[in-house]
């Protein structure tokens, strides 16, 4: 069984490459067309892709900013912080419990019951690298040496030897 294939004759062929030709050149003006709408609408959507993008990075960073590298969560804060003052302050055989830790300042502020019931306010930093037993308000601060009622006058006129004692 042989296939009959048609011969193409030079006549044909020139015929043939003209009609591709045609199609050539209509191709070329509907791209040159289509070209300057695609750029235009490429452009639009680059610039509202980039404006989304941006927005939702610029909420993401203002959202949930960084966490900087070495800072503790406040449960491993409070378990540095017990064990610290377990292992350091509490005399042998007593134990100090926390019972809240919070963020205050940007420390984090801990309460450290001592176990005779007392509760001492505490504070270590967000690295866990310092602790500070206690805290003073300063503007309410009252030097307990220089009040009154800790003042005993009679023990102050017996060890100057005068009557006279100014206060100022």
């Amino acid at each position: 069984m042989f296939l009959n294939f048609k011969t193409k004759t030079p006549n044909s062929m020139e015929k043939h490459k003209e009609h591709h030709e045609k199609h050539e050149e209509k191709k070329e003006i509907k791209t040159e067309k289509i070209s300057e709408a695609k750029k235009q609408q490429q452009k639009t959507v680059f610039v509202i892709i980039s404006a989304v993008v941006l927005g939702l990075l610029a909420l993401l960073i203002f959202k949930f900013p960084p966490k900087e590298k070495g800072i503790l969560s406040i449960e491993e804060a409070k378990t540095k912080t017990e064990t610290f003052i377990n292992e350091n302050l509490m005399m042998p055989g007593t134990k100090a419990t926390i019972t809240n830790i919070e963020e205050e300042y940007g420390l984090y502020k801990v309460s450290v019951d001592v176990g005779s019931g007392e509760v001492i306010e505490s504070y270590i930093d967000k690295k866990g690298v310092l602790f500070y037993p206690q805290a003073l308000e300063i503007d309410n601060y009252v030097n307990p040496y220089l009040s009154e009622e800790t003042i005993n006058i009679e023990d102050l006129e017996m060890a100057s030897g005068s009557e006279e004692i100014i206060v100022e």
